[in-house]
């Protein structure tokens, strides 16, 4: 006999409560504070393949109070993965990994991507400059793309810590870097690098370039562009000065280019080069543009810009004082406007999928408080993240919304689903609890026997095998299709669990208040009958549950199956369901004259 439901029971409950309002409750807001620039890092992998297969794009973002690599899945892609549906639809990002530190420079090439980041000391000054990179692959599972390696970024020589790094790019395959350190007190000068292999080659920069960035620190923007290294600096003049590069790295073998061969790492660890045959500095050849972007407006400063070269097309993002950012096309000595956005806010998150022609921006924007004594105001503002994907072709917007989390579960999923089980534990714990009913040892009519727990298990499974059957018809799809792991991930298999539930529900009340019997009771010979006699009902009456009891016994049974278990360990087979509705499963069978009774 279980006990009462007493005193000792409420901390449990109350435990309960309060875990159910800390899910529902939302998180802090960030605490970091943004950068100065206006534009986080990002950069679209440039291709190394003709055609490529698809594009990836990359950018940094603020993510609570910590700083996310976010991973713009293809929109479109070609050969065998087009059919097997690798293409996200617009405004779908991917969490990759989330730094306490923002990142300071961010390069693609293909699809993976190559992230710096500075170690400083309490001066402020650099005391390390690392390089990670990450790689995205197929995954299988539809638009959902995996990452190597998984849980960290793997490793690559490190940069120089001296002077400030203006940025990362990829030429001819290569990452390459550009480090000024004008300000140092023994300057080497402004100087760019190749990483080749496993060790950085750097080279001076032309005296125009290098004479450029120490007239305006902090105004040097690296890019890749399908001509080779892309270095611009912003004047205060409105005036953007562009240079292009390529390397001519000397070689004692083969030319190392990064992608050429998937089975082969990235950057080898191992050099076969002797210090004799250490490939010399780089010859680089450099061309020029510059770019006017017309009369200067108090709001718009061009240190908060960025520039980048999408599908061939050079652009430069500007992000101004009054919430409005505008991307303009640089081409033949000018600036076109080419799109603007009037509620994007400081700092932005700008990608770009190079064979698509597709520019990505992500932004973060605080959503409206409520009114005092409308609703429970929340601790901290709630911030919501906006997305725009537009052509660079035309200037079209082709997505405007919310930047949606492509993943298995997003964080508003989980939450959800943690509420929904807690919720459940709550409900399932008061009905294990509960006391027993007065006919908790009950008597059977002649004829009868408790069905046996295994008789009970097939039935059930036969009744969850047709409501799922007939919840994927009814959604249209193939019930194998429903159990592969990409309709998990795309939710389908949740929406036919969903209504499998539903139909079970619907197809065991009625069954058993009609005819006692579900179809998997039907087909194992067992049945449901009720102990609720009326006065009026003959001593050989057999009832069946009524509508109301079917319902309630079923509601148990589909939506709390842990608590339909307990019915396994029950000395007599009644689950939770069974109590509540006052009824019993069991077979027929014909006495033998000999269970007549004693004779008279």
């Amino acid at each position: 006999m279980r006990r009462p439901l007493t005193r000792s029971c409420l901390p449990t409950l109350i435990a309960l409560a309060w875990a159910v309002v800390v899910l529902l409750c939302p998180r802090p807001a960030a605490g970091q504070t943004p950068p100065a620039t206006g534009v986080l890092p990002g950069a679209g992998g440039m291709w190394t393949t003709t055609p490529p297969l698809e594009s990836h794009g990359w950018m940094v973002a603020p993510w609570g109070d910590q700083w996310a690599l976010v991973h713009v899945p293809p929109r479109v892609v070609r050969g065998s993965l087009a059919q097997e549906g690798f293409a996200a639809a617009g405004g779908n990002v991917r969490l990759v990994s989330m730094f306490k530190d923002a990142p300071v420079a961010l390069a693609a090439v293909d699809s993976r991507a190559f992230v710096a980041f500075e170690t400083l000391d309490r001066g402020g000054r650099v005391m390390k400059r690392e390089v990670g990179s990450v790689t995205a692959f197929p995954s299988g599972l539809g638009a959902i793309w995996r990452f190597e390696p998984e849980a960290a970024l793997m490793t690559h020589p490190l940069l120089p810590p001296d002077g400030m790094l203006v940025g990362l790019g990829i030429v001819d395959g290569r990452l390459s870097a550009v480090i000024d350190d004008s300000l140092e007190a023994n300057p080497i000068g402004p100087r760019v690098g190749v990483l080749h292999r496993d060790r950085w080659l750097w080279a001076a920069l032309e005296d125009r370039i290098a004479s450029e960035l120490q007239m305006h620190p902090g105004r040097g923007r690296v890019f890749s562009s399908k001509d080779g290294l892309g270095l611009a600096v912003s004047t205060p003049n409105r005036e953007v000065l562009v240079w292009t590069g390529r390397a001519e790295v000397p070689q004692t073998r083969d030319s190392y280019v990064f992608g050429a061969d998937v089975d082969e790492p990235l950057l080898s660890d191992k050099s076969d080069e002797s210090p004799a045959q250490s490939p010399q500095p780089p010859q680089w050849s450099w061309t020029f543009q510059r770019f006017s972007l017309g009369a200067p407006a108090e709001s718009v400063d061009l240190a908060m810009g960025t520039i980048m070269e999408c599908s061939g097309v050079l652009l430069w993002i500007q992000p101004d004082a009054a919430g409005r950012a505008t991307v303009y096309e640089l081409i033949e000595g000018r600036a076109t406007q080419l799109a603007e956005f009037p509620d994007a806010t400081r700092p932005l998150s700008v990608t770009c999928l190079q064979d698509e022609g597709r520019l990505v921006l992500v932004w973060s924007q605080v959503e409206a408080a409520p009114q005092p004594g409308t609703e429970l105001a929340p601790s901290s503002p709630k911030r919501k993240y906006e997305a725009r994907e537009v052509s660079v072709a035309t200037g079209r917007v082709l997505y405007a919304g919310p930047a949606k989390s492509l993943g298995p579960v997003s964080p508003t999923d989980l939450r959800i689903l943690s509420t929904a089980l807690l919720i459940v534990m709550g409900i399932a714990l008061l009905l294990v609890l509960r006391p027993d009913p007065d006919d908790a040892v009950v008597s059977l009519p002649d004829g009868f026997a408790l069905a046996e727990s295994s008789r009970r298990m097939v039935a059930a499974m036969i009744d969850g095998v047709l409501a799922w059957w007939i919840a994927a018809v009814l959604w249209g799809l193939d019930v194998g299709a429903t159990l592969a792991p990409a309709s998990m991930v795309t939710g389908q298999t949740w929406y036919v669990a969903g209504t499998a539930i539903i139909v079970g529900i619907f197809l065991g009340t009625f069954g058993e208040w009609r005819a006692g019997r579900s179809p998997g009771k039907l087909l194992v010979g067992c049945e449901v009958i009720s102990l609720v006699r009326r006065p009026d009902h003959p001593p050989e009456f057999v009832p069946r549950p009524g509508f109301w009891r079917a319902l309630e016994r079923n509601a148990v049974k589909w939506l709390l199956p842990p608590v339909a278990m307990l019915g396994l360990f029950d000395d007599q087979g009644r689950h939770r369901g069974d109590m509540l509705a006052r009824t019993l499963v069991v077979i027929r069978y014909e006495p033998f004259e000999g269970d007549a009774g004693p004779e008279e």
